[in-house]
């Protein structure tokens, strides 16, 4: 699978032809028409343009996508991107918005703060029109998916048919229309309504014949990632247990591991859980990546040597942090694993999307004066990517490995149900779920065989039970495991 590939995104799984897939790749809509196409009418200095939109479902979700001619970040954009629905096609019910009758509920893309509407907004939100008012719920009522989550100038969302709390189902029929507004509230931008009608296609049926969370061909490397939540896996350990037995990884990178003696107390928990066997024990490697409250780790139950990557910021020349890091022998081979957790939060160009340009650049540097006196015949960066600006940060690790290792890859795998590679969500939060976690391969000894994003509740019952998984186990954290199996 990596033979003649420089650097690039290495896809996993196929796609079933009728089966759209919110992973921020469009090969799944070639087939699909456009539903309205908007010409290029932005006022001077808006900083989007709508043009061609593109809609499709299946009896579960609806499917849009959108080309918005610039690259921004959907859910910190310099204003609104409203998706108005008139989810049952019936103009007597709902209100009237943006000339859209009947609309029952908007779907808003960076909502602004009512208090302070001069002001940015982030996340994304719903809004009904009622006799008394617009309310505002969560984008979790509608099951809002989106990809990517970093900078784009083309996305795809998608939206449950049957939505919680009351809100009116989209039906047979229904008609909507794009809208954005500038900051100043000022609508700059407007696609013609569309109509669109719908019927109950069938979604491939997964019968899970397999266990879906068996080893691919036999694999003698699986990894495993998982950001615990602030150090969850020590506070409530259990669900984090049960997960660990059933994936049963032999190497793990962590991230956000909070407290003291991490590295003690995550060998004591490993061992206990997942005992590495009568003649081996679990090597833990930890560093410091959050100043001081946040943690990384690596652990492997293979036979493994502890290296510490020291980071040095070009800001102050001191040390900025210190990357965990562990090189496996496996088969004669020498594999670097290295545990990454890039900063959160931000838009494309602003202060912590820089931070993660640096840090990337800082770790090629290191990596450059370190791999020199070593025998590396592989390289494995897993982690907590947090891509929520631009994507340049994915892009400079897969270029750095190429460059330092011959190749480099951004391993992309599905959850489950295979509708989407989202790796977090967190209902009490505005942000959609998207992908934040990424596993990135470089040199020629790795080939990824296969994986998975694992959520216990998309496993099927009969698979639960045999592995004595609990329904919410992987709701543990807001990030699931990251699996992957490689020869």
């Amino acid at each position: 699978m990596f033979v003649g590939m420089a650097f690039g995104l290495l896809m996993l799984a196929s796609v079933p032809s009728q089966q759209i897939v919110i992973d921020g790749h469009f090969e799944d809509w070639k087939d699909i028409p456009p539903a309205v196409r908007d010409p290029r009418d932005d006022a001077a200095g808006a900083p989007i343009d709508i043009a061609d939109v593109w809609v499709t479902h299946d009896d579960r979700s609806l499917f849009v996508s959108f080309d918005l001619q610039q690259t921004v970040n959907l859910q910190v954009l310099p204003g609104e991107l409203h998706l108005i629905l008139d989810a049952d096609g019936d103009a007597s019910t709902g209100a009237v918005r943006q000339g859209v009758a009947g609309a029952d509920w908007t779907i808003v893309f960076t909502p602004r703060d009512p208090e302070r509407p001069e002001r940015g907004g982030m996340g994304a939100g719903v809004e009904v029109a009622t006799a008394e008012g617009v309310v505002r719920r969560s984008p979790y009522d509608v099951g809002l998916g989106q990809a990517p989550t970093f900078a784009a100038g083309r996305f795809e969302v998608s939206i449950d048919r049957k939505p919680a709390g009351g809100l009116t189902p989209i039906g047979a029929r229904m008609r909507a229309r794009l809208a954005f507004f500038d900051l100043e509230g000022k609508r700059r931008d407007v696609t013609d309504a569309f109509e669109v009608a719908l019927s109950p296609r069938p979604v491939p049926i997964t019968l899970q014949k397999e266990d879906p969370l068996l080893r691919r061909n036999g694999a003698p490397l699986r990894l495993m990632n998982w950001n615990v939540l602030w150090g969850s896996v020590f506070e409530d350990p259990a669900p984090f247990s049960r997960v660990l037995q059933a994936v049963a990884p032999d190497v793990i990178t962590f991230q956000e591991l909070t407290g003291e003696d991490i590295a003690g107390r995550l060998t004591r928990w490993l061992e206990e859980s997942h005992p590495a066997g009568a003649e081996q024990r679990w090597t833990v490697q930890v560093g410091e990546v959050g100043g001081g409250e946040l943690f990384a780790a690596v652990a492997s139950r293979l036979p493994a040597e502890r290296v510490e990557l020291r980071i040095p910021s070009r800001r102050d020349r001191g040390i900025r942090q210190t990357l965990p890091a562990l090189i496996l022998d496996e088969r004669g081979r020498e594999v670097l694993v290295i545990s990454i957790h890039l900063p959160c939060c931000g838009g494309i160009g602003g202060p912590q999307d820089e931070a993660r340009l640096r840090m990337i650049a800082d770790l090629f540097e290191t990596l450059k004066g370190w791999s020199g006196a070593q025998k590396i015949d592989g390289v494995i960066l897993a982690g907590d990517y947090n891509l929520v600006g631009s994507r340049t940060p994915l892009d400079d690790t897969m270029k750095g490995l190429a460059r330092q290792f011959d190749r480099g890859a951004a391993i992309g795998v599905p959850r489950i149900s295979g509708r989407s590679r989202a790796t977090w969500r967190d209902p009490k939060q505005p942000f959609v779920p998207g992908q934040l976690d990424w596993v990135v391969v470089g040199g020629a000894a790795l080939q990824p065989l296969g994986g998975l994003v694992f959520d216990t509740r998309e496993l099927a019952p009969r698979w639960r039970a045999a592995h004595g998984l609990e329904l919410g186990d992987t709701d543990a954290s807001d990030h699931l495991p990251l699996i992957i199996d490689f020869d």
